[in-house]
């Protein structure tokens, strides 16, 4: 530092061709105090400006001579692992393992903390539409302004040398009375701009640009005690998909909500908030605001970064074409903002709309406002924005008949994506609303909804660290230690109200619309009058014994004995030492994730061909579920590809044992050993099943039963977990109660949940657990009469067996293959027909609205193929030898019948 700059250094070895130069400066005014601004602060400026960077150079090691705040690495390396994917997602490329290491030496930086509130928020300011209209909504709301802009020249550029960009400053200083500083600074022209440009298509400054505005935004903000830094960002820019899992945001994602939700996150210790005003709001909706709302600023909107010297504006460039139709579309002279529209017509003769835009780009949405405004402004609305040009109506004509023609339908006008509002400043986000409820239309929020979950999806997991230091890639704690049990994210939904349901568009579902079961069939009662049901229970035991003494002892909640015996005796059926009864199988997952340390920023590898709820449990911890194809030969996961999905994330494996059929344990095990993983059983259906003599629920570091009323054993509702690891058991009771402390009453550790089992439950549970070896006799028997009687039946391939597997045969499948004669949604109805009830095999995950945008690029052939062929049948252990030869009777003549 010296006086009013700052000055940033590094070194490179060996040199690159992107730097021209490996320092730059900011000149602060001389109203600036940079003295007060702590060096802390102005590491992580250096850190914010020069990361973009690292996802050029990779592979790199990036050495810091100092050494950052708990957790600070990792985010980093997240914020680089966005960029990484959002720069491979533009070429379709797929160099996306983590090659940047981020080293750290020498002292540790003081923490940061606040800074006396003075009341004052910082604006970024660069005179475009968007800085512009932000900063007259502050104004209006009521909060005192500072507008910091910067002057940084790059090669081929003048936008910072011309009288016009002065007088914008000048205007706002005098018709507004905001103060408007100017930081120098020769950042921009420090690399080769076009680095990578052929590769990615996009300039270096196309990646790093907003972050310098930020960077002398925030110094002034550390400064002046500010509480806030807002930089506008447009809904155009929260544009993003998902690509093989990953989030590809827009190519400027330097400043989208996700940026800047997470770097909201680093500086919440420096008691600065960081976000935009505009994420809801479409470029033309902001547009229009200025245009309508702050008429009295429209004419300084200085956007064009390629005028000649002396021009206000090009008008030859698409931001030149994208404002002008925009304000002749609202009935404004584009005259306004400088643009001269005879120049703009004969630039633009002969535009059409692209077919190709990557949706992350925007480009489609683009296209469309601009043909919107084209069916507004008919040849002779255009006569009256050309002057003399009367020439250029005819070149106007046709370029508009080409655009609008070919029987194009022009989609109707967005609204504006209230959704977001849940990311604006809280304290006004409610004024915010009300403004541009004024102005605008409200787009439905299903409609956004993606989009709004992958901005919140991606800024969790970058900023994940700052919350839980331990998160560190390089660094695995061993499955089982309850490492984050003590901070068990629960998924929230975004705002505080009933989540939308999520509809799958007709388009979206053209391409899986075979692999969709058909409606349930309409069940008949057969001639007898009796109808076959899938799963029956039976309740022959002690059930209402024990039920009786809960009621006649008045112990009907959780704190009855039957809780404890129940656990004990399924403790000693599945050989663990440990048993945690619970609500639900799905409590049980989600108690076995969290017990095991499984949190926000953790990949956790999952079938696709399973019950829905082991993959909603995944994300209950704030983990991803990582899907992975079946094997034809198991129906359960394919190891093969289960190990060629462990990435750098990765930290458990969850196997489903699928329809009480065990997985191949040794070789998960191996895997999972050889990589640090810990391995979780869904073992909802796989009561009394074993693998090599073992019982599942034992094979790997936890499991988790069901106890729902079709399952082998059957307590109504509830699950169980099961472990031999005495500090996940112990975790996992801690988690199931609220994490009541022993010591006192209502004095609790950590957050966690309710998911105890009452006395009721357990009471039908241990009477079931005492007759577990009778029920598994009969379901196996049923299964035998099916193997039997379906034996031979063309196009019907019947349920996988291997040596040294004991099945639990919870239930007897079969898929329905072209050589049955009738397709499988057709069989059931015909069964229906005949009194018998069929449920169809899982949708697989990846096929099910609520996972559809996630994972709508990947496709897993056999799980499709089990989930669009098979069914099972009456499986229960009430079943008769002649109820299973009804049933095989029915289905063959259901094959006679053909399709």
């Amino acid at each position: 530092m010296a006086g009013q700059t700052i000055s940033f250094a590094w070194t490179v070895s060996p040199a690159s061709s992107l730097y021209r130069r490996t320092r730059f400066e900011l000149r602060f005014p001389a109203s600036v105090d940079v003295e007060a601004v702590p060096p802390a602060l102005l590491w992580r400026v250096a850190i914010i400006c020069l990361h973009p960077h690292w996802a050029f150079l990779r592979p790199c090691r990036v050495v810091l001579p100092v050494r950052l705040g708990a957790g600070e690495r990792e985010f980093y390396s997240r914020l680089c692992d966005a960029q990484v994917a959002t720069l491979e997602g533009r070429v379709d490329g797929s160099d996306t393992e983590r090659t940047v290491d981020l080293v750290e030496a020498g002292p540790a930086l003081e923490p940061l903390a606040p800074s006396p509130d003075t009341g004052v928020v910082v604006s970024c300011f660069s005179g475009g539409r968007d800085s512009l209209t932000q900063a007259a909504l502050l104004q209006e709301l009521g909060e005192e302004v500072v507008l910091v802009t910067t002057t940084s020249p790059r090669e081929g550029s003048i936008e910072h040398e011309t009288a016009r960009r002065q007088h914008v400053m000048d205007e706002m200083q005098r018709r507004r009375g905001f103060e408007v500083l100017d930081v120098g600074s020769d950042f921009r022209s420090c690399w080769d701009n076009s680095f990578e440009a052929t590769r990615y298509g996009v300039s270096v400054n196309e990646v790093t640009d907003t972050f310098l505005f930020f960077a002398c935004a925030l110094v002034v903000a550390a400064a002046r005690g500010a509480r806030a830094v807002y930089l506008a960002s447009e809904a155009d820019v929260q544009e993003s998909t998902r690509r093989h899992g990953a989030v590809v945001q827009h190519k400027h994602a330097m400043y989208s909500a996700v940026t800047q939700r997470s770097l909201s996150r680093l500086l919440a210790p420096a008691g600065i908030h960081h976000s935009g005003l505009t994420y809801p709001l479409h470029q033309f909706q902001v547009q229009r605001l200025l245009a309508t709302r702050y008429g009295d600023l429209r004419d300084l909107q200085y956007s064009c970064w390629s005028m000649a010297p002396g021009q206000s504006a090009c008008s030859s460039c698409d931001e030149c074409r994208v404002i002008a139709f925009n304000l002749m579309s609202d009935g404004v002279s584009p005259g306004e903002a400088g643009i001269d529209v005879p120049t703009l017509v004969s630039a633009y003769a002969g535009w059409e709309p692209r077919r190709d835009a990557p949706p992350s780009d925007g480009g489609h949405a683009s296209d469309e406002q601009m043909l919107r405004c084209l069916e507004r402004l008919p040849v002779e609305r255009m006569a009256a924005f050309v002057g003399d040009g009367d020439a250029l109506l005819a070149p106007y004509a046709e370029m508009r008949a080409r655009a609008l023609g070919n029987g194009h339908r022009v989609e109707a006008e967005p609204g504006y994506r209230a959704g977001f509002l849940e990311l604006l400043d809280p304290v006004l986000r409610a004024r915010l609303e009300a403004i541009f409820d004024e102005h605008l239309t409200r787009e439905p929020e299903p409609l956004h909804a993606g989009l709004l979950q992958r901005t919140l999806q991606l800024s969790d997991w970058i900023t994940a660290p700052l919350r839980r230091p331990e998160l560190d890639l390089r660094r695995r704690d061993r499955p089982g230690s309850g490492r984050a049990a003590a901070d068990v994210l629960s998924l929230r939904p975004p705002r505080a109200r009933p989540p939308d349901r999520i509809v799958p568009s007709e388009a979206e579902l053209a391409p899986i619309r075979s692999l969709i079961p058909d409606p349930e069939p309409e069940l008949a009662r057969a001639e007898s009058g009796r109808v076959l049901r899938v799963a029956e229970t039976l309740l022959a035991g002690n059930e209402l014994r024990y039920v009786t003494e809960c009621v006649e002892t008045n112990w009907v909640s959780s704190a009855g004995s039957f809780v404890t015996r129940f656990e004990a005796a399924f403790a000693e059926a599945v050989g663990c030492r440990y048993a945690v009864a619970c609500s639900s199988g799905t409590a049980a997952l989600h108690l076995a994730l969290a017990a095991a340390g499984i949190g926000a920023g953790d990949d956790v590898i999952v079938p696709t061909f399973t019950m829905i709820a082991s993959a909603n449990a995944i994300g209950y911890t704030g983990a991803r579920a990582v899907l992975v194809d079946a094997d034809p030969r198991t129906w359960n996961l394919d190891i093969a590809k289960m190990r060629e999905s462990i990435g750098p994330r990765t930290r458990a494996i969850m196997v489903m044992h699928t329809y009480g059929h065990p997985v191949d344990m040794d070789a998960v095990s191996g895997v999972a050993a050889a990589n640090d993983l810990a391995v979780i059983e869904d073992a909802a259906e796989a009561h009394g099943a074993r693998y090599h003599g073992r019982p599942a629920g034992s094979l790997g570091s936890v499991a988790a039963f069901s106890f729902y009323g079709n399952k082998i054993i059957t307590a109504g509702e509830g699950g169980m977990v099961t472990t031999s690891d005495e500090r996940v058991a112990a975790t996992a009771r801690e988690l199931r109660d609220h994490a009541f402390s022993s010591e006192r009453h209502f004095w609790h550790g950590f957050r966690a949940f309710n998911y105890r089992m009452s006395n009721l439950q357990a009471a039908v549970g241990l009477a079931q657990v005492e007759r577990l070896d009778e029920l598994i006799a009969a379901r196996r028997q049923v299964a035998g009469w099916y193997r039997e009687a379906l034996a031979g039946i063309r196009g019907l391939e019947l349920p996988p067996r291997a040596a040294g597997y004991d099945d639990a045969d919870w239930v007897f499948g079969c898929l329905v293959e072209v050589a049955f004669g009738c397709s499988r949604d057709e069989l059931r109805r015909r069964l229906a027909a005949e009194g018998i009830e069929t449920r169809t095999f899982f949708v697989p995950i990846h096929l099910q609205p609520a996972y559809l945008d996630e994972h709508r690029d990947r496709r897993h052939p056999v799980a499709e193929r089990l989930g669009s062929t098979g069914l099972y049948l009456p499986s229960g252990p009430t079943l008769t030898e002649a109820d299973v030869a009804t049933v095989a009777d029915a289905v063959r003549r259901a094959r006679l019948r053909g399709s």
